[in-house]
C-alpha cells in the first residue's frame, strides 16, 4: 500500500514539474483598431513580402498558444527600419495568444518590432500585419530593397536539450515504477 502511495505521489509531482518548467506565460490581447499610420509609427521595421516558410514550436507534452512560432519572409520592399532578403518573424503560434492569423503566401504588409534580445523581430495579431489583397498596396513615402541575407530556420539546440529532458523524465518514472513494482 505504501508502494502505490509513494509511486502516485512521484507521478503527481512528475507531472506538476513538467508543467511548470515547460509551459509558456498566458498572454491576452485585445485589438483596438488603429490607422496603418500609427502602427507604422509605433514599428521598429515595416515590409512587403511573401511567406515562404511557417516553423510551428516542436511538440511537447505541455504546450501554450503563446509558444513561438517563426515565420520567414521574402522581402521586396522595406518601408521602415531594416529587414533583410530572408526575414525572420517570431510570433505566438495562435491567434488565441496574439499570433499572426495569415494565410496562403501573400503578399503582406508586415509591422514588426525588436523582441527584447534587440535583433529578433516580433509580430502579433493586433499590429497591423495584414494581407496585401485585404488593404491594397501600402501608401508610404519610403520604399527601398531589403539587406541581403537570411535564412531559413532549422532544429535549433534548444529544442534538442528541451527534447532529451522529457524524455529523462518519462525514463526516470518508468523506472521508479519498476523499482517500486519489485
Amino acid at each position: 500500500m505504501i508502494r502505490v502511495v509513494v509511486l502516485s505521489v512521484v507521478t503527481v509531482l512528475w507531472a506538476v514539474a513538467a508543467a511548470v518548467v515547460l509551459s509558456a506565460p498566458a498572454h491576452a490581447c485585445s485589438c483596438v483598431g488603429f490607422t496603418e499610420a500609427r502602427n507604422l509609427r509605433l514599428a521598429d521595421a515595416v515590409f512587403t513580402g511573401t511567406l515562404i516558410d511557417r516553423q510551428e514550436p516542436p511538440w511537447r507534452p505541455v504546450m501554450s498558444s503563446g509558444d513561438p512560432a517563426t515565420l520567414t519572409f521574402e522581402v521586396r520592399w522595406v518601408h521602415k527600419g531594416e529587414a533583410q532578403r530572408l526575414q525572420q518573424v517570431e510570433t505566438a503560434m495562435s491567434g488565441a495568444s496574439c499570433g499572426l492569423e495569415i494565410e496562403g503566401s501573400g503578399p503582406f504588409l508586415v509591422f514588426a518590432d525588436h523582441a527584447q534580445n534587440g535583433s529578433t523581430l516580433t509580430a502579433s495579431l493586433c499590429g497591423g500585419t495584414r494581407a496585401i489583397a485585404d488593404g491594397g498596396p501600402p501608401t508610404f513615402e519610403e520604399n527601398y530593397p531589403p539587406e541581403p541575407g537570411g535564412t531559413i530556420p532549422g532544429n535549433s539546440s534548444a529544442d534538442r536539450v528541451l527534447a532529451t529532458v522529457v524524455v529523462s523524465a518519462v525514463a526516470a518514472v518508468l523506472t521508479l515504477i519498476g523499482w517500486f513494482r519489485r
